[in-house]
């Protein structure tokens, strides 16, 4: 389009739509100065389009460039003046249209030659805008465009916390994730670094950034790579590629030894390491929860820190112009499961990660087998063949441990129908032993569901086969007497060292005092001694 129908079109577009500057000198291909220069002279002369077209080629090109049309174009002289490239202009539209160099040099000259004015050279041209984009807070612009990829990896350093009960030192592995453009965080400590860990940091950071970036950089670890030939494509393990494919995202490992292809990650790391680690390093926690709920007040304050040598902040580039440039989420959260496979016990119950979870006894019997699906919150189980699901339970959170996650509807009743094992049978068991292990047994089921406490009395009972009655009634005297509640390790480290024998001699050798103890029921209560078949 010649030089003469550029006024024209761009009056044309000012006089007739609403168009701002820049959206008409997007659409027409030209330079965002001259728009200006064509917006100011009609406002100045109040000009409309048809006094526009009435004008001859020379008044026009004269009257809104503002310069004799004769010196269009001017020698190259020492005193001649260049045009200074409009870099706030070619910086946003890089960051919209992921223009390059080359490109807006083409733009930037053409407008130029359009103008009568001296264009730079390529070389001063990119010094201009690389020393005015390097001061902003999309300084990324020409190396990273918006929402096209993230980093991910582990902190090398354990992150560490003080128990405040014990002052035990607890530890944790960080998950560090950041867009590669805006630079922003996101941070989160698990108890291991496996798959489902690995999976689940990948999830919380997406709903973090609230959208996905078309490519995540990852390290060659072993929970996402399972293996990454130098000539060859890497092979992803089978959950981490699935989750890719949920979200939309392609997965791309870095090269081996190769920190150069996810550098935004590596220096992520070292201020994580140096801004939330070490700064928490006090921190006194009751759990992992607690924890990482400190370290998101951390992150949040690292994310606002404003950069050292260029403007804004890492959100603020995030909220300026990434976060519309994301791909947005799925309606639901990709859900990584574990299965596994347990055997149901005596008390209606499946044991997982040291917790006991019930099942409903009508559906299965004690040592038949179930499948564990276990997922970030919830684990659900399954019948045998996994083809009809029995029930589903919160999990019990990490750090804590045998803890009962029991459903009233899951337990028989008291009755011989429907279980072999009660608590009336382990106290007919228990005083047959002796009145010490009656008691013991007994305090056991105070409170209710008794199916709680089947597994702790058995193995408690069961010492009589290898230690016999004597013995047995020998080390839960002692044992009651040393701990408040006495469980079956603590009775057999009794039983093992043989305490419970130095202790009845020194019983038998001791003054008689006999009278001196009594006990809350009489003789006849522990009349029947047969041991239940």
């Amino acid at each position: 389009m010649s030089t003469d129908l550029n006024i024209i079109e761009i009056a044309r577009n000012i006089l007739r739509t609403p168009l701002s500057n820049s959206s008409i000198a997007r659409n027409l291909h030209v330079s965002h100065h001259l728009v200006s220069k064509v917006r100011a002279v009609i406002n100045e002369k109040n000009y409309s389009l048809e006094d526009i077209e009435e004008m001859d080629t020379a008044r026009r090109l004269m009257e809104f460039r503002r310069e004799d049309y004769s010196e269009f174009v001017k020698p190259r002289g020492r005193n001649t003046e260049y045009s200074m490239p409009d870099c706030e202009y070619f910086a946003a539209e890089a960051v919209k249209y992921k223009l390059t160099y080359s490109l807006m040099y083409d733009e930037y000259y053409d407008s130029c030659i359009a103008a009568g004015t001296l264009p730079y050279k390529l070389t001063q041209f990119k010094k201009y805008l690389s020393d005015y984009i390097k001061k902003q807070e999309f300084s990324e612009v020409m190396v990273h465009h918006p929402g096209d990829e993230m980093e991910v990896d582990w902190v090398g350093d354990k992150a560490f916390w003080a128990d405040p009960d014990t002052g035990e030192i607890q530890y944790g592995w960080m998950f560090v994730g950041c867009l590669s453009f805006s630079g922003k965080a996101y941070v989160e400590v698990f108890e291991d670094m496996k798959e489902q860990s690995w999976i689940t940091a990948h999830v919380h950071m997406f709903e973090y950034f609230k959208g996905v970036t078309k490519v995540v950089v990852c390290d060659n670890l072993k929970t996402g790579v399972l293996r990454h030939p130098r000539d060859s494509e890497a092979q992803l393990q089978k959950d981490y590629a699935a989750m890719g494919n949920y979200y939309g995202i392609a997965i791309v490992p870095a090269r081996v030894l190769a920190p150069d292809d996810k550098p935004l990650a590596e220096n992520t790391v070292r201020f994580v390491e140096d801004y939330i680690i070490k700064k928490l390093r006090h921190a006194q926690c009751f759990s992992l929860e607690e924890y990482n709920r400190l370290v998101m007040v951390e992150l949040e304050k690292l994310n606002n820190r404003p950069f050292q040598k260029k403007d804004g902040s890492r959100n603020s580039a995030y909220i300026n112009y990434e976060q519309n440039e994301l791909l947005p989420l799925p309606l639901l959260p990709y859900r990584y499961c574990e299965k596994k496979q347990a055997a149901v016990q005596r008390n209606c119950c499946v044991s997982l990660r040291n917790n006991y979870y019930s099942v409903p006894y009508k559906k299965v019997k004690a040592g038949s087998k179930v499948w564990l699906h276990i997922y970030e919150k919830t684990v659900e189980i399954w019948n045998e063949r996994s083809t009809e699901k029995l029930c589903e339970h919160m999990l019990v959170p990490s750090g804590m441990k045998n803890v009962y996650q029991i459903v009233s509807e899951h337990m028989p009743p008291k009755s011989y129908r429907f279980s072999e094992w009660n608590s009336d049978r382990f106290r007919r068991w228990a005083r047959s032993i002796g009145p010490e292990t009656y008691e013991l047994i007994d305090d056991l089921f105070i409170n209710p569901p008794e199916q709680k406490y089947y597994s702790r009395a058995h193995a408690i009972l069961n010492l009589e086969s290898k230690y016999g009655r004597e013995r047995l009634e020998t080390a839960v005297r002692l044992a009651r007497q040393k701990y408040r509640r006495p469980t079956s390790p603590q009775i057999r480290a009794i039983l093992e060292n043989a305490a419970d024998l130095e202790y009845k001699r020194k019983i038998q050798t001791a003054p008689d005092r006999s009278s001196e103890k009594s006990y809350t029921r009489g003789a006849e209560y522990y009349a029947e001694k047969e041991r239940p078949e």
